[in-house]
């Protein structure tokens, strides 16, 4: 019986831990969304009461994460995703958190001097700390016991840097000695021999160098697996700082002087504008600019290359202490020894918020991956974190100076060490109870819409009517197009057809030379191939004419990135001559014969035009040279009565000329003088 009980049991506990688990159920992964046509992302989550609190964040890399909304309950969010660059890889991820508590923090105890310097592996799970002697410890385990004692001798060391690959770990002593340590068997494999105490040592960004700095006043480099130093730096004065810059080609070194050193050698580039010596030093990430402060208490924004300074801002009052880069490489943070933190404008060096906090000089600065919190550490025995946005600030409690504060990789914590002979890792961010991550999704610009507008051809005789169509052929991302309608103004031949009708109105139309045009009343765009409007047309001119019905422009309206257009204007054939007298004579809309009749006379020709339509008719006479020789206009009683009549002189006519007849829909010329013979 207690056994079937304890059966039962076990099977609730784990149904309701399912039933619990948190779960993102949008998006999904796969879906695309494009950025001319989608705006708001659904974010939907489900296996938690819809009124507890969650932290929604995205990443297009699955490594560094952005917030979305920091505390969001109900079970959906609409994320505003304008403006958001394109990628193929993004993913979201909810999270239930709780605050920080006291018992998250980590304290090690295992040292029993002054930590002076402690570094995370770079997957945040360890830390090695360095007091008189270097120890790794589980990040998450505290107390006096170590994972690894490293095996070398007791002294004093200074520095500890863990190189980015987790392969190294490097340390500087006052015993002159650079030891670095193999981390999969926790063994010394090089060390690098000084003539005087060693304050700091570390990897270049590619692995090949070593920068150390020892009390000789003398930085050095070496190239592992040798022993021998490849390059000293001189300052000629006290080293007060050095740096590699972000790719490892060049050495900032802070003394007397700020100095910028190539690895390869040469004489290095000199900043001399501090007027009392240089304390420390950052180089922006991208390694073109430098940022230094001084004991002239000037913080100070110059030129990598050329050593120009762009901008210096002072506090004469107390001084500076240190100086830090954010990870974006638009704000300075300065550790101040008036016990503030203030941030600057890398761009227009003016300053954005200080901050306040601690009660003695401020000697530590570091921005948080995400660079919206910075770590201060200060003489007051405290680190403190700074929220940027809001201006407020939490203080982190040592019993002894702060030495040393740095965050984690995933910058959720940080550590910090301190002359009471501990190391601390702190909680700073919610602690995760649960969380759930899409898979990857899309956001991206829309492809490129292609449309073909065709129009068809016939073959009719000369007389006959036909009907043309217009329709939308390959048709190809129209949806994303953001084109609500399109206007086509279309051409053809008036001498050869006629226009009919229009299956949608003109709004404009006008002639030259024969050729009509004609601008039709905006249609809505399709998104898949349709027909779009038809026009009717009958054969006026023949002898086996080809003319067609031609796009002569397709305006598009929308907001949106357009569409790529082509068109297609099959041919139309009018076969057949329209003959009246045994005289080829032209076709005319209303089935008529539209004539120039010559009847000679003496001196003079009487010219008879009978009109197959009533509209504007011109009469122009030309010599057969092509001169203007006589113009007129049919009167509206002509134009009524479709009969214009006019007395042509031979003195005006001569031996021929030709008679050109204009009308809205026909023109028509005549020979006068071939009747005479």
């Amino acid at each position: 019986m207690n056994g079937r009980g304890g059966i039962v049991v076990l099977f609730l506990l784990a149904a309701v831990a399912t039933h619990a688990q948190l779960t993102i159920d949008l998006p999904v992964g796969g879906e695309i969304f494009y950025t001319n046509r989608d705006s708001i992302v659904d974010i939907r989550w489900s296996g938690v009461e819809d009124t507890i609190n969650v932290r929604l964040e995205y990443s297009t890399d699955g490594r560094t994460w952005s917030l979305i909304a920091d505390s969001v309950t109900g079970l959906v969010y609409q994320w505003k995703i304008t403006g958001l660059p394109v990628s193929s890889s993004y993913r979201v991820r909810v999270i239930q958190s709780r605050p920080p508590q006291s018992n998250d923090n980590v304290i090690y105890t295992g040292h029993q001097t002054s930590v002076n310097d402690a570094y995370w592996s770079p997957s945040g799970d360890r830390i090695v700390s360095v007091a008189a002697e270097p120890h790794v410890w589980d990040a998450n385990v505290g107390g006096s016991l170590p994972l690894v004692v490293l095996p070398t001798p007791v002294t004093e060391y200074s520095s500890v840097r863990w190189r980015p690959d987790s392969a190294k770990i490097i340390t500087a002593s006052d015993d002159g000695m650079v030891r670095i340590y193999e981390t999969r068997q926790n063994t010394v494999e090089l060390t690098l021999n000084h003539p005087d105490a060693v304050e700091f040592a570390d990897f270049n960004s590619t692995f090949d160098l070593v920068l150390t700095d020892a009390n000789d006043n003398r930085a050095r480099l070496f190239r592992p697996p040798s022993t021998v130093a490849v390059g000293t730096l001189n300052p000629a004065s006290v080293i007060e700082h050095v740096a590699f810059s972000p790719n490892g080609s060049r050495v900032l070194v802070c003394a007397n002087q700020a100095k910028v050193y190539s690895v390869s050698g040469g004489l290095p580039l000199s900043f001399t504008k501090h007027t009392s010596g240089v304390l420390n030093g950052a180089w922006s990430p991208d390694g073109s600019l430098i940022a230094t402060v001084g004991g002239d208490a000037t913080v100070r924004l110059w030129d990598a290359i050329t050593g120009v300074e762009k901008w210096v801002n002072s506090d004469p009052k107390e001084g500076v202490r240190a100086v830090a880069f954010s990870h974006d490489g638009t704000r300075v943070a300065v550790a101040m020894s008036d016990s503030t933190v203030t941030l600057w404008d890398v761009q227009s060096g003016q300053l954005v918020k200080q901050f306040g906090g601690h009660t003695a000089t401020v000697r530590i600065v570091e921005f948080s991956p995400d660079d919206r919190l910075i770590l201060s550490g200060s003489d007051d025995n405290s680190a403190m974190v700074h929220d940027i946005a809001t201006g407020s600030f939490r203080r982190y409690l040592h019993f002894g100076d702060v030495l040393t504060a740095r965050w984690s990789p995933d910058g959720t914590r940080f550590v910090s060490t301190s002359q009471d002979t501990r190391a601390i890792v702190w909680r700073v961010l919610n602690v995760t109870l649960q969380a759930d991550t899409s898979a990857s999704f899309s956001i991206v610009q829309p492809p490129p819409a292609f449309a073909q507008f065709v129009a068809t051809g016939d073959t009719l005789d000369i007389g006959t009517e036909t009907t043309i169509y217009v329709s939308l052929e390959g048709a190809q991302a129209l949806d994303l197009a953001d084109i609500d309608s399109v206007v086509f103004t279309m051409e053809y031949d008036a001498t050869m057809l006629h226009l009919l009708s229009t299956s949608i109105p003109i709004v404009f139309q006008n002639s030259t030379s024969g050729i009509n045009r004609i601008t039709l009343v905006p249609i809505p765009l399709p998104l898949t191939n349709s027909p779009l409007f038809n026009v009717r047309f009958r054969a006026t001119l023949g002898m086996d004419s080809i003319s067609a019905f031609s796009f002569f422009n397709v305006r598009q309206i929308g907001t949106g990135p357009g569409v790529q257009v082509s068109s297609r204007s099959d041919s139309i054939l009018v076969r057949g001559i329209c003959r009246a007298s045994g005289t080829p004579r032209l076709y005319n809309p209303v089935g008529t014969i539209l004539q120039i009749i010559e009847q000679p006379a003496d001196n003079s020709s009487l010219i008879t035009i009978e009109l197959a339509e009533s509209g504007t008719t011109m009469l122009t006479l030309f010599s057969l040279n092509g001169d203007v020789l006589w113009t007129d206009e049919a009167s509206s009683s002509e134009i009524q009565q479709r009969i214009v009549v006019r007395t042509l002189s031979h003195t005006l006519t001569g031996a021929y000329a030709m008679l050109v007849v204009r009308t809205p829909t026909q023109t028509v010329l005549k020979i006068i003088g071939l009747d005479r013979r």
